[in-house]
């Protein structure tokens, strides 16, 4: 906390409220970025699920034609 402090009285508070947003946002992005990979995997996950749905239901569908 001193380390902060003393920074602060170095170079001022707008620098040092910057510096720290600006390592907030980057640790947001890489939450982001997370999710985002871990939600494209689930919408792939039910892509392939609604796929074999799909072709179980046409395929009761065809036997029940004959």
């Amino acid at each position: 906390m001193d380390t902060i402090i003393q920074f602060i009285a170095q170079v001022g508070f707008p620098i040092v409220a910057f510096l720290l947003m600006w390592k907030e946002l980057g640790d947001e992005r890489q939450s982001h970025e997370a999710e985002t990979a871990r939600l494209a995997e689930v919408i792939g996950n039910n892509t392939t699920a609604i796929v074999r749905l799909t072709e179980k239901l046409e395929g009761a569908a065809q036997e029940g034609k004959h």
